[in-house]
């Protein structure tokens, strides 16, 4: 249940996309002299993905996953089950 849960929500951030306050955020951190850090409670991309560098994901991203294995995080575009434990080598146990 858990895995098709966020499974799901991974494949409705890759739907959404940066609306201007994103944009106008990342553009304060690339203007801005000095550093703009970014902290968000949300769990998607869309920062990312307007250009923001410097954020900072208080309760997770949904878009990386850990290896089972070795505990390695990387990009996850994949569809997860039980049996994967790296989303990064799509391999399964």
């Amino acid at each position: 249940m858990v895995y098709r849960f966020y499974n799901m929500r991974r494949s409705k951030i890759r739907d959404a996309a940066p609306n201007a306050a994103h944009f106008a955020l990342a553009r304060l951190e690339r203007d801005f002299p000095g550093t703009v850090s970014l902290a968000t409670q949300n769990i998607d991309d869309l920062h990312e993905r307007a250009g923001s560098r410097r954020v900072i994901h208080m309760h997770g991203e949904a878009m990386k996953a850990s290896c089972l294995k070795c505990a390695a995080v990387s990009p996850c575009e994949v569809t997860l089950d039980e049996t994967t434990f790296s989303p990064a080598l799509r391999t399964t146990l």
